[in-house]
């Protein structure tokens, strides 16, 4: 993977996800337990994998981005719903998917 630089002011980057392919081992060990454990509890196996590889790489991505470790990103969910990053309140993101393939802005 090659990640660009920060984006100025008023940019935005977006990144396509498969969600076909499975996670590395060290890329879903940086997913914290409230994430590991939901992904224990999807009924299809699909499923499960396809959150996993979703979260892995959206945790790689904005870590490397913000240049801090997967691990250490940490986020709540807003009154509507909208995720926001703890430790980088200027910073903003949403992760969208449909079968295979996932995008995150």
């Amino acid at each position: 993977n090659s990640f660009q630089a920060l984006p100025g002011p008023g940019d935005s980057l977006l990144w396509l996800i498969d969600l076909a392919l499975e996670p590395s081992t060290n890329d879903w060990a940086a997913c914290d337990a409230e994430e590991q454990s939901r992904a224990q509890r999807f009924r299809f196996a699909q499923h499960a994998r396809r959150y996993r590889a979703a979260h892995a790489a959206m945790r790689q991505i904005m870590g490397a981005q913000l240049g801090v470790s997967a691990s250490a990103l940490r986020w709540t969910v807003g009154a509507h719903g909208k995720p926001h990053l703890l430790d980088h309140p200027g910073w903003h993101f949403n992760l969208s998917h449909s079968g295979d393939w996932a995008l995150l802005a």
